[in-house]
């Protein structure tokens, strides 16, 4: 058994020397060039590498530095000016590439040249004639300039949406099919397109890389940015042919557009049942037993978004519950933080774009108004639903008892009093509750949190209404007032109670809210 082995091992080190030997052969061979260009003489070790150099003696524009040839002038010259950087780069004590414009420094030559195109851009901008948007090269505005075609060849054969571009409605047929072909590999999920993909991998970091210049915020993709300038700027270019209403998003405009027109184009994969936007689909797949991936870690509610579990625990969750939790900090702002106060109303809100559609409720001129009563709203959701309040109409119907409502909201909520399901708990307590207001209204009993306060005496209060009630001793103004007779009342049941001499019809609330001057000097902690 012993000499095989000697022997197999004899074999081996002769097979190294001999390949040894023929790379030493190669090495050899290769310091001599025996392939020589007939035009101009140049030497190449390779006879690939001479067939790939008299190809540039084809082209009437060669490069005396290298290589290279050219059909025309300009592409030498901007090839030459290449040579010219790197040979500036080498000379540089930093090795960068200097601008010769504003004198800042690139590592990487396609770095200065996408900066020197600001430079171009600011002397004669590329914009498109249509919309007046500019673009950083030539090849991106014609590309841009095929979204304003009349012609849309290519059709979706499912649903007959016309597109300017193939990529596009192969982008579009993914909504009919459900194919996701870009999974995240971080968290599995996956995405119909590439583009989608990467600005999902921000959301497992803290990358936002487009900062709004008016306000703190932030996004993750340009699109956002763009998107969100239009709360600044207050314009709503999609305007809906059909009910006259104004967008200032096209996906807004989008999905508003098929309230009109009926169309679904969301599928669930398990029934096939059609929906008009995700979220509707996203809420339908819990029917399907499909989980949201996003829980809080404070009180286990679920989420479908990222974004929509952060901004829970900005509001919900303290500070002091996140560093318990060992949980970060709210991103832009404390945790639970509502900086943004309606000067004449109590509430405080947790971003401006809330607070400028609540103000819009005690503007004077409202948008929408009711032929039968004339009061107006200033959003057309309010409207429509009080529009129901005058027909009767109560389109969700209780499957046990048969009561109407007028929202689906409220009918989900009825259908708990049947099923005795109480789905929000108290942890230190076990306390349960059917509704959120009712749950996060409990807590403040264990905090022992008084958010509200008065600003006249600086007692505290732990519900917004506790404090308007009490606010009622020092103005001597009532909260609620008859419209028939005008007596005041400080609780909105006892305004219920009222007959105001009539049997037959109960008085009807009124709300004064342009006789609260006091309130703008209320804080809310």
């Amino acid at each position: 058994m012993i000499i095989p082995f000697v022997c197999m091992f004899s074999c081996a080190v002769v097979g190294e020397q001999q390949k040894e030997q023929e790379r030493r052969r190669r090495r050899e061979l290769y310091k001599e060039k025996r392939f020589f260009c007939e035009l101009c003489n140049k030497g190449f070790h390779q006879k690939h590498q001479l067939r790939k150099h008299v190809s540039c003696h084809l082209k009437p524009f060669p490069c005396s530095s290298c290589d290279k040839g050219f059909y025309k002038a300009k592409s030498l010259q901007k090839h030459v000016l290449s040579h010219q950087l790197r040979e500036a780069q080498e000379s540089d004590p930093d090795k960068l590439l200097r601008c010769d414009q504003c004198n800042r420094k690139f590592r990487l030559l396609r770095q200065l040249r996408v900066h020197q195109v600001s430079h171009r851009l600011d002397k004669a901008p590329l914009q498109c004639h249509v919309c007046e948007r500019t673009f950083t090269s030539a090849a991106a505005l014609r590309y841009h300039e095929v979204s304003h075609a009349q012609v849309k060849p290519f059709m979706c054969d499912v649903c007959g949406k016309g597109f300017t571009r193939k990529k596009s409605l192969r982008e579009h047929q993914t909504v009919h099919t459900g194919a996701r072909p870009y999974p995240c590999p971080s968290c599995g999920k996956s995405f119909s397109t590439a583009s989608n993909l990467r600005v999902h991998k921000r959301s497992h970091s803290e990358d936002r890389p487009y900062k709004c210049c008016e306000c703190d915020k932030a996004f993750k993709c340009k699109m956002g940015l763009l998107q969100h300038r239009v709360v600044h700027s207050g314009e709503k270019p999609f305007v809906c042919q059909t009910c006259g209403l104004s967008f200032g998003l096209k996906y807004n405009f989008q999905r508003h557009l098929r309230l009109h027109n009926g169309e679904k184009p969301f599928r669930c994969e398990k029934c096939g049942d059609g929906f008009s936007g995700t979220w509707a689909l996203k809420t339908h797949m819990l029917v399907h037993g499909v989980e949201k991936p996003f829980m809080c870690d404070l009180c286990g509610k679920t989420f479908f978004y990222n974004c929509q579990l952060q901004k829970h625990q900005q509001l919900v969750h303290d500070n002091k519950d996140r560093q318990k939790a060992g949980g970060a900090a709210g991103r832009r702002r404390p945790a639970g933080a509502k900086p943004y106060s309606c000067k004449t109303c109590l509430k405080s809100f947790s971003s401006g774009t809330t607070l400028r559609t609540h103000e819009k409720s005690h503007a004077e001129n409202k948008e929408f108004s009711c032929d039968t009563c004339g009061k107006s709203f200033h959003l057309r959701h309010l409207y429509l639903y009080h529009l129901r309040q005058h027909s009767g109409d109560r389109p969700h119907v209780c499957a046990v008892c048969e009561k109407g409502f007028l929202l689906m909201s409220q009918l989900k909520q009825h259908e708990l009093l049947h099923t005795g399901v109480k789905p929000h708990r108290c942890e230190q307590c076990s306390k349960e509750f059917r509704t959120p207001q009712n749950y996060h209204r409990h807590l403040l009993v264990h905090t022992g949190e008084k958010p509200y306060e008065c600003g006249v005496c600086s007692r505290k209060f732990r519900q917004s209404n506790q404090l308007k009630s009490h606010m009622q001793i020092h103005t001597g103004v009532k909260l609620y007032a008859c419209e028939r007779c005008g007596q005041g009342f400080s609780d909105s049941r006892q305004l219920k109670k009222h007959r105001c001499g009539d049997e037959l019809q109960a008085g009807r609330r009124r709300k004064q809210k342009d006789v609260f001057s006091w309130s703008d000097g209320f804080t809310h902690q």
